[in-house]
């Protein structure tokens, strides 16, 4: 037997591997929040407008009296996810802690923390952006109110209709 296969050096491996892929989990995790926190978008259309002679149209061209409606669409981070994302590598951290004396069972812990870390962030990010890119205004018939499929599970979006400034 050498010095390599002794225990005392198979639990420093284990352990130098374990504190590795604690880093990898923990920067990680802060790299998730990261992107999911660039879940950031607005965008906006006023259904009507003002006509030649200074008055108001409606969103078909006719004119109204009535001063056209404006709707905004503002997209940004759930906080739920970015708790979960954090409260799922805590718990993970924990696990591994714990299981610390069968290396591979933490390693597996840790390794699986980071891929839930990472799909919530990095797919709450896609998720969030190509909703919003789908959404389309120009449905948007200058009702006060507006339709659309929120996916409130995953972003925040604060829908505002105001009355268009004046001419």
């Amino acid at each position: 037997m050498t010095a390599a296969d002794s225990p005392v050096n198979a639990d420093s491996q284990s352990g130098d591997l374990l504190s590795s892929r604690v880093g990898w989990v923990i920067g990680g995790t802060i790299l998730s929040s990261l992107v999911y926190a660039a879940t950031v978008a607005s965008k906006g259309r006023c259904a009507g407008g003002s006509g030649a002679d200074g008055g108001h149209i409606d969103a078909a061209g006719n004119a109204t009296d009535a001063v056209p409606l404006c709707l905004n669409l503002q997209l940004r981070p759930n906080t739920a996810v970015q708790v979960a994302i954090v409260l799922i590598a805590i718990v993970g951290l924990v696990v591994a802690r714990i299981l610390q004396r069968d290396a591979a069972k933490a390693l597996s812990v840790l390794g699986v923390t980071l891929a839930v870390t990472a799909i919530m962030g990095i797919g709450g990010f896609a998720l969030g952006h190509s909703w919003f890119n789908a959404v389309s205004l120009e449905d948007w018939d200058g009702s006060p109110e507006f339709s659309g499929q929120l996916p409130v599970l995953v972003v925040d979006v604060t829908e505002t209709i105001t009355p268009m400034g004046g001419p």
